[in-house]
């Protein structure tokens, strides 16, 4: 089981400081802090960084094409012992028999998406 909190701090009306952290219970316990930027000016900019065991990183850029829509492009980085790699990296499979599926928790994930978001 594990716990996030994410919060942050309005500096002015287009500025935004972000931070949080993750918890995990049990007998894996792990804590993860997470700090970023959200600055919405006519480009909308939004960068976090995630400390742990290593680090993860994702930025995305967000352009308005009109008051309803905007299109954007980001990018991840995560690593497999990471908190978030774990849930998003699907695993990279060394070797599987009957009983046993070796992951390489080495792998690492980078990903590059482009979105368009409806605001209404």
């Amino acid at each position: 089981m594990s716990y996030k909190v994410v919060s942050g701090y309005e500096v002015n009306e287009d500025t935004r400081l972000l931070f949080g952290f993750e918890s995990v219970f049990g007998r894996e316990a792990a804590t993860e802090y997470s700090i970023g930027i959200d600055m919405q000016l006519p480009i909308s900019y939004k960068c976090t960084a995630t400390f742990g065991l290593w680090v993860d990183l994702e930025a995305s850029v967000t352009i308005p094409l009109s008051s309803y829509f905007s299109a954007g492009i980001g990018c991840e980085y995560y690593h497999f012992s990471s908190l978030q790699g774990q849930r998003h990296i699907t695993g990279n499979i060394v070797n599987i028999d009957e009983t046993f599926i070796n992951i390489n928790k080495n792998s690492t994930s980078t990903n590059i998406f482009g979105f368009i978001s409806y605001r209404y």
